[in-house]
């Protein structure tokens, strides 16, 4: 078993400048914060990528490591040019418009950012906007990137990137962390209820039911403590159910829309598609 045979005379002058137990709330909030990794992507691509003027979204973050060329992003009313050499967090849940007039070539990492199990409170957050984040590492990066099996160290460098550039670019993730934690343990029942029943059966009416409130009082306290209303939270879950079984799943595209509940197939592309700007036949495709 080890032992600390240091001399105590060494720590005589040491003074200490945070300790776990004083500083309990942050460490714990730190601790909670997971970064789940959905996947690395290269992409070599050019006009097709624009959004052709339309405002598009996706309901996970995007890191975006350009490599050559350039595109823009516009986010209300100001571009942004994605330039080789740096990296930009293309934050979840808001809309941009993208132009690609020429070649572009990128990497991008799909991740959530969760500190309650299957919820993303960063799609939530009040500052939404695509963020330069500086400079990456252009040759040793995409070497392990390319490799047949992705390395423990390459994961955990990726998580330490993340990190890193959370802290650097997210003001107020203590008072955030707060209101959000306080939200959830106030709806907790209704939260794992839409988790362990998410499908297009589950209904508004249901949750303020097991709430034990009325329709109208339900989403009025659902929708100012949790920024968003419950038909809207219950239409990202289930949009993000949707997006793991194409992803993760051989089932045909009528066995998902079964799956989840939905009347038929043809409901469950016209729910996929809004929520997604693309059917799921061609989301499974791209992404898988």
């Amino acid at each position: 078993m080890p032992q600390d045979t240091t001399n105590p005379a060494a720590h005589a002058k040491a003074v200490a400048i945070f300790t776990p137990s004083a500083n309990d709330r942050a460490f714990e909030a730190a601790e909670r914060v997971r970064f789940k990794i959905l996947g690395m992507h290269y992409a070599d691509v050019g006009p097709e990528w624009s959004s052709q003027g339309r405002l598009e979204t996706d309901y996970v973050h995007h890191l975006a490591f350009a490599l050559s060329g350039s595109a823009f992003v516009i986010h209300e009313g100001k571009t942004m040019e994605l330039r080789p050499g740096f990296a930009y967090w293309l934050h979840g849940n808001t809309p941009v418009r993208r132009k690609c007039p020429r070649r572009f070539e990128l990497y991008y990492l799909r991740f959530r950012c969760e500190w309650h199990e299957g919820v993303d409170a960063l799609l939530d957050w009040p500052g939404r906007r695509p963020i330069f984040l500086g400079r990456w590492d252009t040759r040793q990066l995409p070497q392990e990137w390319r490799r047949p099996s992705l390395s423990t160290n390459a994961i955990l460098r990726l998580r330490g990137m993340l990190g890193l550039w959370l802290a650097e670019h997210f003001e107020g993730l203590d008072e955030f962390i707060t209101h959000h934690r306080k939200a959830h343990a106030r709806f907790g029942k209704v939260l794992r209820h839409i988790e362990e029943q998410c499908d297009a059966s589950v209904r508004v009416e249901d949750l303020a039911r097991l709430h034990g409130s009325s329709l109208s009082a339900f989403s009025r306290m659902f929708t100012r403590s949790m920024r968003i209303s419950p038909k809207l939270y219950m239409n990202r879950k289930l949009n993000e159910t949707a997006c793991r079984m194409l992803l993760d799943s051989d089932q045909s595209l009528a066995g998902v829309a079964a799956s989840l509940r939905f009347s038929d197939e043809y409901y469950f592309n016209r729910f996929f598609t809004r929520m997604n700007g693309i059917p799921p036949g061609i989301y499974r495709r791209r992404f898988r």
